[in-house]
C-alpha cells in the first residue's frame, strides 16, 4: 500500500491512524512525502519526521506543482503532457522504486 502524505505535520499526524490500521491488517506500506516544496524549513521537517517513523519511506519526494492540478483537469496525466517535465519525471521515478519494492 502505497501512502501519500502531504507535506505538513497535521497530515503526518493523520497518516498515522491509516499506518496503524496497515499494520493491524499486516500490510505492507511506503510512505511517499507529496506535495513538498523543495528548500523549505517544512519540507526539510516533514524527510525528517518521516525518517525518524517505523514505516519504509519512498526516496522519491512528489513536489507541489501546478502541473498536477492543471493536468488532472484536462483529464491527462503529467506523463502525457510533458515526459520531461519535472512533475513527470518526479512520478517516473516513483514509479521505477515502487517497482523496486516487492512487497506492496
Amino acid at each position: 500500500m502505497v501512502v501519500p502524505v502531504a507535506a505538513s505535520q497535521v497530515d503526518l499526524w493523520a497518516t498515522s491512524g491509516v499506518l496503524e490500521l496497515a499494520a493491524r491488517e499486516s500490510r505492507p506500506t511506503l510512505l511517499v512525502l507529496n506535495r513538498a516544496r523543495a528548500g523549505t524549513r517544512l519540507a526539510e521537517a516533514m524527510t525528517q519526521e518521516r525518517q525518524d517513523l517505523d514505516v519504509p519511506t519512498a526516496e522519491t519526494v512528489i513536489g507541489n506543482r501546478v502541473a498536477f492540478a492543471e493536468t488532472l483537469g484536462e483529464g491527462l496525466g503529467v506523463v502525457e503532457r510533458a515526459r520531461s517535465g519535472p512533475a513527470a519525471v518526479e512520478v517516473a521515478a516513483l514509479a521505477a522504486e515502487i517497482t523496486t519494492v516487492t512487497d506492496l
